[in-house]
C-alpha cells in the first residue's frame, strides 16, 4: 500500500518526469531539437511502461485481496485465466512482469534515450563556448587592423590601444581556446565581456561535470553504472582489470519485511 501510494503520488501529482521535459523545452526553445526529442521519447516509453506496472499492481492487489485501489489499478481488467490463478501464481506473474526481459529491455531503451539527451546538451554547451571564443578572435583581428591604421596618425593612441585592448584580447582568446578563466584586464567593456565569459565557462564546467557524473553513476548508490564500466573496458587492457561481485544476502527479506525505502538504504550502506 505504501509503495503504491508513493507511486501514484509521483506519477499523478509530483510529475517530475513531465516537468523535466517542460523545463528542457524552456531551455532549448526548440521542440525539434534532438535533445528534446530524445527526452520526450523517453517519457513516452516510460508512460507506456506504466501499463505493465498497472498490470502487476492489479495482480498483486488481487492476490492480497486489497480494496480501495487507485482508479488506474482498479480499472485494469484481468483475464479469466489470471482471475482463476492461485494467489501465489498471481504474485509470481506480477514479479515476472516487472523483472522480465521485456520490462528490462524497455528500461534500457529509456536510459539510452536519456543518455542521448545528456550528451546532446553537453555538446551544445561546448559549442556555445567555442562560438564565443571565435567571436572574440574575430574582434581581435579587427582591432589589430585598426591599431595599425591609427599608428600612423597618433603614436600615443597606438600605445593606449595596445595596452588597454590588444594585449588583454590576445590573452583572453588564448585562455578561451584553452577553456580557462580570463582575469579581468583592459577597458571596462573588455572586463564586462571577460566577466560574462567567465560566468559562462564556470556554468558550463559545472553542468558538464554534473551531466558526466549522472551519465556514469547510479542515482541510488553513487556507484559507477553500466556505461562507465563499458568505458573502462574500452580504455583499459583487460589484463589490468579485476571484477568483484558483491551480493547482499537475504535482501529480498529486507524489502519484504521493512519496505523498499529501507532496502534502498541498505544498498546505499553496502555501496
Amino acid at each position: 500500500r505504501q509503495y503504491m501510494d508513493a507511486y501514484f503520488q509521483e506519477a499523478m501529482v509530483t510529475k517530475r518526469r513531465d516537468h523535466a521535459v517542460e523545463d528542457l523545452l524552456d531551455l532549448v526553445d526548440d521542440p525539434s531539437s534532438s535533445a528534446f526529442l530524445s527526452l520526450s521519447s523517453a517519457l513516452d516509453q516510460s508512460n507506456h511502461l506504466m501499463l505493465l506496472e498497472y498490470h502487476a499492481m492489479r495482480l498483486m492487489t488481487d492476490a492480497l485481496e486489497m480494496d480501495d485501489l487507485p482508479s488506474e489499478v482498479a480499472a485494469w481488467e484481468l483475464t479469466e485465466d489470471e482471475k482463476a490463478m492461485a494467489p501465489e501464481k498471481k504474485i509470481s506473474l506480477a514479479r515476472n512482469l516487472i523483472f522480465g526481459e521485456d520490462y528490462d529491455s524497455q528500461k534500457t531503451t529509456i536510459r539510452s534515450r536519456v543518455a542521448a539527451c545528456t550528451q546532446e546538451l553537453i555538446a551544445k554547451a561546448d559549442a556555445s563556448v567555442n562560438e564565443t571564443a571565435q567571436r572574440m578572435n574575430t574582434l581581435l583581428i579587427w582591432q589589430t587592423v585598426l591599431t595599425i591604421f591609427l599608428f600612423v596618425a597618433v603614436v600615443f593612441l597606438v600605445i593606449f590601444i595596445s595596452s588597454q585592448v590588444r594585449a588583454p584580447l590576445t590573452n583572453m582568446v588564448s585562455l578561451m581556446r584553452k577553456q580557462q578563466a580570463v582575469p579581468p584586464q583592459g577597458a571596462a567593456e573588455l572586463q564586462f565581456v571577460t566577466g560574462t565569459y567567465n560566468e559562462m565557462l564556470e556554468e558550463n564546467r559545472k553542468t558538464t561535470a554534473r551531466l558526466n557524473y549522472e551519465a556514469s553513476h547510479d542515482a541510488l548508490t553513487g556507484l559507477y553504472n553500466r556505461a562507465a564500466y563499458d568505458l573502462f573496458r574500452k580504455s583499459t587492457p583487460e589484463e589490468h582489470i579485476a571484477l568483484a561481485v558483491v551480493d547482499v544476502d537475504y535482501f529480498k527479506t529486507v524489502n519484504d519485511r521493512y519496505g523498499h525505502n529501507v532496502g534502498d538504504r541498505v544498498l546505499q550502506r553496502v555501496a
